[in-house]
């Protein structure tokens, strides 16, 4: 076998599986259709009749259309035992399948009510600071004091620290008075204002 032959081969093979079926073929004759022109819509096709006689639709197929889908549908069964069984083989399995597991009976255990919450021993720290604006630095000052004051563990006081140092307030450098007073402000980010370059 050549080449030439080789491919002829593939060729034949993909017109064969690319035209339409006789199921199909009867379907299009009685619905007074032509056969679609693309392979695409020739395979969608294909399949819609196939899924329709695999449903016991038989409507507008003759005899010879149901035939040729009971002789695809054997040899595809045949084709799909085979490749089981080769599979099975390459495995390398030589015993029969295992047993299915035995059944197991669940029993289910009594659900058991929820316990109420813990009663709350001591009231929320309210963080409403006393007297400025809440989007100034003496602000956050005073809204970190007020949670240190009613801290309770080491956690409390960690976010007073990070309300105090990190927050979004802390970088605000102005005061509830506005710009009117001399705020402590940032040296500018710069070589030369920095003073790293004279």
């Amino acid at each position: 076998m050549g080449i030439r032959d080789f491919f002829s081969g593939v060729r034949d093979s993909f017109r064969a599986a690319t035209s339409s079926n006789t199921a199909a073929s009867d379907r299009n004759t009685s619905s007074n259709r032509s056969n679609p022109s693309t392979r695409t819509g020739r395979v969608t096709q294909n399949i819609l009749s196939d899924i329709a006689l695999s449903f016991g639709n038989t409507t507008g197929v003759s005899q010879a259309g149901i035939d040729d889908y009971n002789e695809r549908t054997a040899r595809s069964k045949a084709a799909m035992e085979a490749m089981q069984a080769q599979n099975q083989n390459d495995s390398g399995s030589s015993s029969a399948p295992a047993a299915a597991a035995p059944t197991v009976e669940t029993v289910a255990e009594p659900v058991k009510p929820t316990p109420p919450p813990p009663a709350q021993t001591t009231d929320p720290v309210k963080l409403t600071p006393e007297g400025g604006s809440t989007t100034t630095a003496g602000s956050a000052e005073a809204e970190a004091d007020i949670l240190e004051a009613g801290a309770t563990g080491d956690a409390e006081k960690d976010v007073a620290d990070t309300i105090r140092k990190k927050g979004r307030r802390s970088t605000i450098k102005t005061t509830s008075k506005g710009l009117l007073t001399s705020a402590p402000t940032r040296s500018r980010r710069s070589l030369m204002g920095g003073g790293l370059l004279t």
